[in-house]
């Protein structure tokens, strides 16, 4: 991994998202991160950049350096990941597994966000305020 500072939420980030690309094209997570060019792992690599891409909280840069490349590598295996996706079954459906698990992730967030606004010390019309604020921005 390259040596650039990356954000605080980086790292869990690639860890929420690597067994889900991992599970799909049956291989490893070293696999995924290492330098072969095997066509599995390609696959692999081309859908954990995607997926890491949707989040939209991580810089081309920092996904490149979670996945051992550099930002145009990322911009290409995005790219490739949409085309692919256009003409083979495999990757439409791995695209709808991997927005299965975002939607699971967010609705966690959501809830957690929604739970602070409960729990915290404001007014009630300021909760309520900030409850369709927060629905609104998710929409």
């Amino acid at each position: 991994m390259k040596t650039e500072l990356l954000p605080r939420h980086a790292k869990s980030r690639l860890l929420y998202c690597i067994p889900t690309v991992c599970k799909f094209w049956r291989v490893n997570a070293d696999e995924v991160l290492s330098d072969c060019r095997k066509r599995e792992f390609m696959n692999a690599k081309h859908s954990l950049r995607y997926f890491l891409s949707t989040f939209g909280d991580l810089t081309l840069s920092d996904i490149a350096t979670l996945t051992n490349c550099d930002h145009t590598t990322v911009m290409h295996s995005i790219k490739t990941f949409k085309i692919l996706c256009e003409y083979d079954e495999d990757f439409r459906a791995c695209k709808r597994v991997m927005l299965r698990q975002r939607i699971k992730k967010e609705d966690y967030t959501q809830n957690g966000k929604l739970r602070k606004i409960i729990k915290s010390n404001y007014s009630v019309t300021r909760k309520v305020e900030m409850i369709k604020k927060l629905f609104n921005n998710e929409n």
